[in-house]
């Protein structure tokens, strides 16, 4: 069984011919420090560091979901909807050892864990959530074992991560899961001229290594290569602009991880915000408003592909696919 977590070591494989600059983005070293430590920090002084302005515990949304057998789609469990009848669950088949897991769309503390489940359908089953363990990351931050079963309960976690992972022991056993719902905070991305850290190598290459030093842990929080690059044109697209890294064009970042069109769009419209930005593949900014830099005039200026939809368009090398959201 997979638990997705930090890796020590990372590699990326990209297309040939690729000039590279290379962005590495630690989150908050000092609270790393923290942890290794084993110093006591209370939640609201982890929310603090990771964003100062707003230290308000948050909803994380998960995404890509799996689990060891599909009788009841994993995707039930995160769809938004707490209907705690059986039919409209996500559930597996009674097996050794049931698995559910997603991911954060985006690096957070993670506080607390909550489940929502139904009852099982036939009195013989036995519910794997009476014994369980919930990991977020490669770390196990909370283990269940009760002879009871519960409709809706809360977990604690208080961990870094950007995957959950909810993992039975028991034999014969089913997972359902109604809801799974995630609080936290999400992590707060630097921003060039913030001072984030970056390298730069100018050349062909189709491979990136990121080995820590012998003995030492790699806290990595994401690794961007921006090179160049290639078409959805759906109704609301706005065309192809330029961006400025100093002072972008959209004016909010929310999400440096693996990106789709669809994934963009849903996390700026749930910022209120009128449109949202795609660039290099993966980045997502929103804002709104747009162009101040001007229209891109290269021709496929933003026809970096995406990288969870390969047949569609992300942006490009600083420009922008804007798109307006429609309510």
């Amino acid at each position: 069984m997979h638990h997705g977590g930090w890796m020590r070591l990372l590699s990326l494989r990209m297309p040939g011919s690729l000039l590279l600059q290379l962005l590495l983005l630690l989150f908050s070293c000092e609270i790393h420090a923290t942890l290794e430590r084993g110093t006591f920090v209370s939640r609201e002084e982890y929310y603090r560091r990771i964003n100062a302005d707003n230290t308000n515990e948050e909803r994380l949304y998960l995404e890509n979901c799996a689990q060891s057998s599909d009788t009841g789609h994993c995707s039930l469990a995160i769809d938004n909807q707490i209907i705690q009848e059986w039919t409209q669950c996500s559930s597996t088949a009674s097996e050794t050892q049931p698995w559910w897991n997603a991911f954060l769309e985006t690096p957070a503390y993670v506080s607390k864990v909550v489940i929502h489940t139904a009852p099982l359908p036939d009195a013989a089953m036995q519910s794997a959530l009476n014994q369980f363990i919930i990991y977020a990351g490669g770390t196990a931050c909370y283990r269940h074992n009760a002879a009871a079963s519960f409709s809706s309960r809360s977990f604690p976690c208080d961990v870094f991560t950007d995957f959950i992972e909810l993992s039975s022991d028991r034999k014969d056993a089913v997972m359902s899961l109604c809801e799974v719902e995630v609080y936290g905070k999400a992590l707060a991305f630097q921003e060039l001229e913030n001072g984030a850290a970056s390298l730069t190598a100018r050349g062909s290459a189709n491979h990136v290594q990121v080995v820590s030093v012998p003995g030492a842990g790699l806290h990595l929080c994401q690794l961007q290569v921006f090179g160049y690059s290639t078409l959805l044109r759906p109704k609301e697209l706005q065309r192809c602009y330029k961006d400025n890294p100093k002072q972008p064009d959209l004016e909010q970042l929310v999400s440096l991880t693996f990106m789709s069109i669809s994934k963009c769009h849903r996390m700026c419209k749930r910022l209120n915000k009128l449109y949202f930005g795609l660039q290099n593949g993966r980045l997502c900014y929103c804002g709104n408003k747009f162009g101040r830099y001007g229209e891109a005039k290269e021709p496929k200026a933003c026809d970096k592909r995406c990288i969870y939809s390969k047949s569609k368009r992300c942006g490009g090398h600083y420009q922008n696919s804007v798109y307006e959201i429609i309510l």
